[in-house]
């Protein structure tokens, strides 16, 4: 039918002990909004979304649990419905709220040279640095907002380390979710730190840590001065993100 409750509203409870909630919203020609949140498959993610929020206030809190954060997935493309220019067939389209990254890495081929530098590299860590903890979304702009201080975060650790080999390989199946920084005003930059071992001929004791700042621009090569006047790369809502390191013997790329 076209007739629904209002439930974001204050119930009263009945002569028969049901609860009312005063008369139906009924979808004709009065526009109506419809927003909706729920939750993907990440391990970390609730079993229940929110309850209902107050219509003035649609917003969602979410923070990181144990280098964790929930699969959120907010619906806000149906505003303004209306029967006679939308019909009854109303379909949400839910996005996800956060970012998904991914890490690749491979390392130089050194088949034909009698320098053997990466020959028994291997891989201990990938963190991120500035990444938000916590943020608020508003599920009718579909905008993130974010208040307190910054810290990295884990993507992989592993002591015994991951050796690197000649062929592009996924470094952790795990789902690492971030807060996208599309929102932040201004926007600043994330950081990569990659720490190996075993280079040049080292004991694995002897860590190197590596460190890259992710900008906006397809261009390879770049000074070092130019590319720190680059934008910040943007991490963008709904969106994933694989990102491939290339260690060679004399620098690190991602």
């Amino acid at each position: 039918g076209n007739e629904w409750p209002l439930y974001n509203t204050e119930g009263t409870e009945q002569a028969n002990h049901t609860i009312g909630y005063g008369s139906p919203l009924v979808y004709d020609d009065t526009p109506i909004s419809i927003y909706g949140v729920t939750y993907g498959t990440a391990a970390s993610s609730p079993s229940q979304a929110p309850e209902n929020t107050p219509l003035d206030n649609p917003m969602i809190e979410e923070a990181v649990t144990d280098n964790s954060l929930p699969d959120l997935m907010y619906s806000n493309n149906l505003t303004n419905q209306t029967l006679a220019s939308n019909g009854y067939r109303l379909e949400m389209d839910f996005k996800h709220a956060m970012s998904k990254v991914e890490f690749m890495i491979v390392k130089q081929d050194e088949s034909k040279d009698d320098e053997k530098k990466l020959e028994n590299v291997k891989l201990k860590r990938i963190e991120l640095t500035g990444m938000r903890t916590s943020g608020t979304l508003d599920i009718v702009n579909g905008k993130w907002k974010y208040e307190g201080n910054k810290t990295s975060r884990t993507y992989y650790n592993n002591a015994e380390g991951l050796p690197i080999g000649t062929t592009s390989t996924q470094v952790s199946d795990q789902e690492f979710l971030i807060f996208p920084n599309e929102d932040e005003v201004p926007i600043e930059d994330i950081t990569v730190k990659v720490t190996l071992s075993g280079i040049d001929g080292k004991d694995e004791k002897d860590e190197v840590v590596e460190e890259y700042t992710l900008k906006e621009s397809n261009e390879e090569n770049l000074p070092e001065e130019d590319w720190s006047k680059l934008p910040p790369f943007q991490f963008r809502k709904n969106h994933r993100y694989i990102l491939l390191i290339t260690v060679l013997k004399d620098e690190v790329r991602t």
